[in-house]
């Protein structure tokens, strides 16, 4: 069962990665610091949902319980909302 407290952490991440993402598309900063920032975001977001997001799922689904898995998914739904923002940011990158 996620708490409050789980919830606030994972959108804290995403928000985190969001600043790092805005250093990939501010144009004052160099091009080669822009890429690595790109890459971070991305590693980022891989790590994110290889261990949290897994590390949830297997939880909910080993609970078994019907609301864990509700709980899981409507977590994810909050997560996917804010991240999907971010991931069509990373898409209009096209350094110049």
């Amino acid at each position: 069962m996620l708490r409050e407290a789980w919830v606030d952490r994972d959108l804290s991440w995403l928000e985190f990665n969001r600043r790092v993402l805005a250093e990939a598309l501010d144009e004052r900063t160099p091009l080669l610091e822009r890429l690595k920032f790109l890459a971070i975001f991305t590693s980022n977001l891989d790590e994110f949902f290889m261990k949290r997001v897994g590390a949830m799922r297997t939880r909910a689904y080993a609970n078994g319980s019907p609301g864990a898995i509700e709980e899981f998914n409507s977590h994810i739904l909050r997560l996917r909302e804010t991240l999907l923002p971010m991931l069509l940011q990373q898409r209009s990158v096209s350094p110049s």
